[in-house]
This record gives structure tokens, sequence and C-alpha cells, in this order.
């Protein structure tokens, strides 16, 4: 798996941003979706700046994971403008998401047992957090079943974080083509999980 960087998003906390490298990378099998993220601080004092929410012993689906430190995934069907947004919380809580268009016709996607997302690992040094995430191609397909898509043709994904320390929030894409953080533009979503 093939790690691309992160960019913050541009104008909003550039010094604070640049005390970090973030960078993320997908593959694809026929089980599962695996994501990998990767903090890199420029000193241990940054580092233990980030606010990561507390491991749950019962993990939990959520919304609004994104105000806090959120690993998130856009999954986009190939011919059309349908897509899913899967969030993932250091906490291992997580959310899943299906949209008929940009922002429209958002729904959860209806998942369990063995379909549920799932924190394999979370891993932290003194200047570096990796964190990898499985999402099981099985709720990918039920959420497209559930748009009325039966068969799934990805495209390029989008990759992003949302990174909160006390100082400030910072949005981190492959991507910004926004006038104001975006993740759910079409345009940023260039991650391609075979290729990369």
């Amino acid at each position: 798996m093939k790690l691309l960087p992160l960019l913050p998003f541009p104008g909003l906390h550039e010094s604070h941003a640049r005390s970090f490298k973030v960078s993320a990378g997908a593959s694809i099998s026929l089980g599962e979706l695996t994501l990998q993220y990767r903090i890199e601080a420029s000193t241990p004092e940054a580092l233990s700046s980030v606010i990561l929410p507390n491991p749950q012993e019962k993990v939990m689906r959520r919304d609004e994971l994104w105000k806090e430190t959120c690993f998130e995934a856009f999954i986009p069907h190939l011919e059309s403008g349908s897509y899913l947004e899967f969030n993932g919380s250091p906490s291992g809580d997580w959310n899943c998401y299906s949209f008929r268009e940009y922002r429209e016709g958002m729904n959860p996607i209806p998942v369990n047992g063995a379909s549920l997302p799932k924190l394999l690992s979370l891993t932290k040094s003194s200047k570096v957090i990796e964190v990898q995430w499985s999402v099981p191609m099985a709720s990918l397909k039920q959420g497209f079943f559930a748009l009325g898509i039966g068969v799934i043709e990805l495209a390029p994904l989008g990759l992003t974080l949302v990174l909160n320390t006390p100082a400030a929030t910072t949005y981190w894409a492959l991507k910004h083509d926004g006038v104001k953080p975006d993740f759910h533009m079409r345009s940023s979503f260039i991650y391609d999980s075979i290729r990369d």
C-alpha cells in the first residue's frame, strides 16, 4: 500500500499545520477496504498536542465524529454521482453513510455482524501516530445497494483527516478545491487504490 501526502487546507492555521506531515493510503481486496493513516510531528511536543479520543471497550456507531480527530474515506461509484463516506475515530467508534449525489440523500449504511468496520491498529511513538482501519466490502455493497446500485465499480477514493489539537483544528485531504474545507468534492477523490 502506497501512502500519499495529505495537504492541510490552505490559509487555515498554516503555521500550526507545518508542525505535521500527514499521509494516507488504501488497498482493496475481495473482502475488505483497508485504510492506513500516518501523522508525523516535527517534535514530540507537537505530537502530544494531538487530541485522540480515548479507546473504548465497547465501540459503537456514532455521529459527528468529525468534530474530533477523525480518519475519513470517501468511496465513489465509478458511473454515477453516488458515494459512501466512512468516519473512524481513534476511540474505535465509527460511522458509514451513503449519498446519492454531492451532499444529497445522506443515510446511514445498514451494517451488522461481520460487515462492521474495525480499527485494526493504532500505534504511537514519540513523533508518529499510525492507524489502520478495515471496512468490509459487505458494508460497501450494502451502502450502494441501498442507493439502488447492484454492482460495485469504484472510482478513485478521497482520503482525509481532521486533526484536532488545543491550538487548532486542521483539515487534510489529497486535494482541496473549495473556498472552505470540503471533503465531499469529487475532484479531490484521486487515490487509485489499484494503481497506488
